[in-house]
């Protein structure tokens, strides 16, 4: 016995690039090694996005679609540090974005058939990799978080079944905002 397709009528899937900024880079490093030197510390980092949600419809204009999310790291960022107990040193950490994945429930308002916007809660686990030197001591550092996040976006669909969506999203345990374009397709 096979399944109807009717079963799967409301499955969404998507993929996409996330950029993730202003995050601050890895706790374990400011644990009595470092302080932070130009720009703070602060990382932008990117990752290939994939989601499967299931979209229920409750009327006409608005929809909710909880979906899970999972994302890899692609690409690093820099910064520079001074070493908190002896300011002559000073070296660098390379950090990335190891995994990200979410749990969102997305909210959609559509004011046409096309064009929608959708407010986004969710929660958020995000775990960074850092490797870190100078001419005295280098290292590795890793830190992983699991938090609520809030955010909001729009959408335009090209077909009944194809669409492009651009969100933002506020992360509160590490500070950062998030940015994510990606396709979606309505089953």
């Amino acid at each position: 016995m096979g399944l109807s397709s009717s079963c799967f009528a409301n499955v969404v899937i998507g993929a996409g690039y996330l950029n993730i900024n202003n995050a601050k880079a890895i706790k374990a490093l400011d644990n009595d090694k470092i302080t932070r030197g130009g720009g703070n510390g602060d990382v932008n980092l990117g990752a290939i996005a994939f989601n499967v949600g299931y979209q229920f419809k409750l009327n006409q204009n608005f929809s909710v679609t909880p979906e899970l999310q999972a994302s890899v790291g692609v690409g690093d960022d820099k910064f520079s540090y001074v070493d908190a107990k002896d300011a002559t040193k000073k070296g660098t950490a390379k950090v990335k974005m190891d995994s990200y994945f979410a749990f969102n429930v997305r909210g959609a308002y559509n004011f046409t058939p096309q064009f929608s916007v959708f407010i986004m809660p969710s929660v958020t686990r995000v775990k960074l990799k850092a490797k870190y030197s100078d001419p005295t001591m280098s290292g590795k550092a890793s830190d992983s978080e699991t938090k609520f996040g809030l955010g909001g976006g729009l959408q335009y669909m090209f077909t009944d079944n194809l669409g492009a969506s651009f969100a933002y999203q506020k992360i509160n345990s590490i500070k950062a905002n998030s940015f994510k374009f990606e396709m979606r397709y309505y089953f």
